[in-house]
């Protein structure tokens, strides 16, 4: 949005938040199409822009059917093959890379006497995501480093866990929206919670936690990917 309001045109913007971090069932993706449907089926859309993996594959299945051949721009997209788009040419887009080795191997060389990386993740469709890409990231690390993974705990045995770490431990925020108890928390609030209580600084991938509680990284920018799919 700040992209546009600076660039010139006039235009009238419609926002959609899927949710699926919450939901994530055939039957809320087709009540989500029917919604849209209603929404949308008399108003001639000029473009649109999805965020994110669930929104693209959403729409490369729905987008036809809800709206024609609109122009459609991702961004935030991780799983890409270039097929996936043949015959679809009113799709381009932003692939989101995350470059998980080097933040890894800047943190070892920052700790070299850690041996243990400490990975907090949850059981969501996005954090099962980001763990395949994290232990294809980890096999090709500096040095050999046993990964103590934390998936399926509640916020406040994550927080106990992270309070006795040491010298030689990596504390390691992966993806944690969701804990074992159902309790939702957004990128902020997860990350400063858990990096509150921990006795080791917190690594994470993406630049939103910046001022939230990590000590940094190789951070991908949420921010410029958006201002890339505007422009």
């Amino acid at each position: 949005d700040r992209f546009f309001e600076t660039s010139g045109y006039t235009m009238q913007i419609s926002h959609e938040f899927m949710d699926t971090n919450r939901v994530f069932t055939p039957a809320y993706l087709d009540e989500l199409a029917a919604l849209y449907h209603t929404k949308y089926s008399d108003q001639k859309l000029a473009a649109i822009i999805c965020s994110d993996d669930h929104a693209f594959n959403f729409l490369i299945k729905a987008g036809r059917d809800l709206f024609g051949r609109t122009p459609t721009v991702f961004c935030g997209v991780n799983h890409f093959e270039p097929e996936i788009i043949n015959h679809r040419p009113e799709f381009t887009g932003v692939l989101e890379t995350l470059d998980i080795q080097s933040t890894l191997n800047i943190a070892l060389m920052l700790h070299p006497e850690a041996t243990r990386l400490v990975v907090i993740a949850d059981q969501t469709l996005v954090g099962k995501d980001k763990k395949m890409l994290f232990f294809e990231a980890a096999r090709n690390l500096s040095r050999s480093m046993e990964i103590d993974l934390l998936d399926n705990h509640t916020m406040a045995q994550v927080q106990s866990y992270v309070e006795r770490l040491s010298s030689s431990d990596i504390a390691v925020w992966l993806h944690f929206t969701e804990d074992s108890a159902g309790q939702f928390y957004s990128c902020h609030q997860s990350a400063e919670m858990i990096s509150s209580h921990s006795a080791v600084p917190l690594y994470s991938f993406w630049d939103f936690h910046m001022g939230h509680g990590i000590i940094g990284g190789l951070l991908t920018s949420g921010f410029l990917q958006g201002q890339t799919a505007a422009s």
